[in-house]
């Protein structure tokens, strides 16, 4: 590929460009003298190339487009259940009974043959104690669900394409 260029800040401009994308390793300092010896009757002072005769200019014109796909993105969501404690209190009444065994002196009674015969009896003591069971109910319940909703946007962007326009140049008399 040859490149044809007059003015020394476009040629910086294009070896910069051919170097960085890694179309040309060096630029040898005879291609560069050949170019300026061929630039004098090959160009015009605007540094664009005159197509005589011999040669043939080809231009390629390009069309942008714009392409429009989704992605899928996702959030995730941790569900955790765990229990946790309170302390709670909560008052009852106790009864407790105690048994008492009295002496005491007997005013005017008169013992029969039976206070002497043998017996026995029970006397119960009760006491009461408190007792605490767990009951678990259930209070509300929790549904995890996933809503799925569709949605139309539009995607807007600016795209480019070349055109050329040939102008016909009135012949030189």
């Amino acid at each position: 590929m040859a490149v044809k260029l007059t003015d020394d800040a476009r040629r910086a401009t294009v070896e910069r460009l051919l170097r960085e994308h890694g179309a040309m390793d060096s630029f040898p300092e005879s291609a560069v003298a050949a170019d300026r010896a061929l630039a004098g009757d090959r160009t015009v002072a605007a540094g664009r190339k005159v197509v005589g005769d011999s040669a043939t200019e080809r231009v390629t014109l390009v069309k942008e487009t714009l392409e429009v796909g989704k992605r899928q993105t996702e959030d995730r969501y941790r569900v955790r259940i765990y229990p946790v404690e309170h302390r709670v209190q909560q008052s009852v009444n106790l009864r407790d009974e105690r048994v008492v065994v009295e002496h005491k002196p007997t005013g005017a009674y008169t013992p029969t043959e039976r206070d002497l015969a043998p017996r026995e009896f029970e006397v119960i003591e009760r006491h009461e104690q408190p007792v605490a069971m767990k009951k678990v109910t259930a209070t509300e319940e929790v549904v995890v669900h996933k809503d799925v909703h569709e949605r139309t946007e539009t995607v807007s962007d600016v795209v480019r394409e070349t055109k050329v326009d040939v102008e016909k140049k009135p012949a030189v008399r």
